[in-house]
């Protein structure tokens, strides 16, 4: 029994003493309204923003403490803050409008803190907004002054746009009579009459248009349209020929009196086909230029191939195997048997026609890149390879309130904001 009375009596002052050391924490004097205890400003600067501060105290009665500090000695950047605020008593009494600017220097964080009577001003997304983009950059690069400056300008620039919105005039407004029904009722028939009349331009130029284009676009299609017989022509070729023509179908005999025309669609539509038959004729010549490789190259490649298969089942036979290579190589083979029947068939028939020619390069050009894959499977297997590895740094970053107050003030911890490392 007793030695449990000694426990208990032992955790109670341990957690006396923690809390008489967490209360017991003391601040040093201000140095006005800038305290630049981590020296990270120059006297010049210190003196020129504290006159700032001043001047801002007595046209708006907010109280601004810039603090620069070593280190936090332990404590949560907030709540040193808020402790700090509390301390000085930043900010007047009556309103409780004081704000804490705190940078830490060793834990490389800041925060800005607002007592209650601002903390509706200078809103958590404005402080947020003045913490990430105003302060935080020039911070990160250990520019000190523009990021205390900065940083404090944008904070007063938030309480003097609030000021000026709270003391803008209030219009009285004007008494609705006959006259303004009147006035009104003209814009809105002029605005009406505006749009007919843009509509109706809009549908007799699109009308011109579509006469003066679709008889062009008609005539390339049908151009088209007579080569489909050639053999060097794709089959999808083909088919975005019929395509073409289905769309077209409803346009070709238009007329400038045409009943029940959309006009601004059809021409619409219109472009939409001369577009596709731009492509159409690329595609064709692409096919004519493929046909013609096939025919230049086809007969080569028929007799270098047999070789190049040969030399490449050589090679596999070497080194370490690879189950791939070895896999794309009995492919190759069998395309090019498969080439050589196509072939074989085609001459006992009276011989290579463009058609056969582009069906059977299109089977070598097969094989080609199936030796050429297997080569570098081969190769991959056959070499050392050493994994490399990247890595990169994440910086955390954290958000909490923040609150600053000066002058009879204090409080904090009723107010609002936010903290972040840099």
């Amino acid at each position: 029994m007793k030695k449990q009375f000694l426990q208990i009596t032992t955790v109670l002052l341990m957690a006396l003493i923690a809390c008489t050391s967490v209360h017991a924490q003391t601040f040093p004097q201000p140095e006005g309204f800038v305290s630049d205890f981590a020296k990270l400003l120059s006297q010049e600067v210190r003196d020129s923003l504290n006159a700032e501060l001043v001047r801002f105290r007595d046209e708006t009665t907010v109280e601004i403490a810039v603090v620069t500090v070593p280190n936090l000695g332990g404590s949560n950047i907030d709540t040193f803050a808020v402790r700090l605020g509390d301390e000085w008593k930043v900010g007047n009494k009556d309103s409780l409008n004081g704000i804490v600017f705190l940078i830490a220097l060793a834990e490389r964080k800041m925060c800005i803190r607002t007592a209650p009577g601002v903390k509706n001003v200078v809103t958590d997304d404005k402080n947020e907004y003045i913490r990430l983009t105003v302060i935080r950059p020039f911070l990160k690069a250990n520019d000190w002054t523009n990021g205390v400056v900065r940083g404090t300008h944008a904070i007063m620039d938030v309480i003097h746009a609030a000021r000026t919105a709270q003391s803008a005039p209030v219009h009285t407004p004007h008494p609705w009579t006959t006259q303004d029904t009147l006035i009104l009722l003209i814009i809105i028939g002029a605005v009406i009459l505006l749009i007919v009349i843009i509509v109706a331009i809009r549908r007799v130029r699109a009308c011109n248009e579509v006469l003066k284009r679709k008889d062009g676009v008609v005539e390339r299609l049908d151009k088209l349209a007579l080569k489909m017989s050639d053999p060097e022509m794709s089959d999808n070729t083909r088919r975005s020929i019929r395509k073409l023509q289905d769309r077209l179908k409803p346009i070709r005999d238009l007329l400038r009196d045409s009943s029940g025309v959309k006009w601004v669609s059809t021409r619409d539509e219109l472009n939409s086909i001369e577009w596709y038959v731009s492509n159409t004729e690329s595609a064709y010549e692409s096919d004519q230029a493929y046909a013609k490789k096939a025919r230049e190259e086809g007969p080569v490649l028929m007799e270098k191939l047999p070789e190049k298969l040969r030399r490449l089942e050589k090679k596999l036979k070497g080194g370490k195997q690879s189950e791939e290579a070895s896999q794309l190589l009995a492919h190759a083979q069998q395309e090019y048997a498969r080439a050589r029947s196509i072939r074989a068939q085609a001459c006992s028939g009276g011989g290579m026609g463009i058609l056969d020619w582009i069906i059977v390069f299109a089977i070598l050009d097969a094989v080609m890149n199936d030796s050429s894959q297997a080569v570098e499977h081969h190769d991959y297997a056959n070499t050392t390879h050493h994994p490399s590895y990247g890595g990169h740094q994440q910086s955390d970053q954290t958000a909490s309130d923040t609150v600053d107050s000066f002058g009879g003030g204090g409080q904090f911890s009723g107010g609002g904001g936010g903290s972040n490392d840099f």
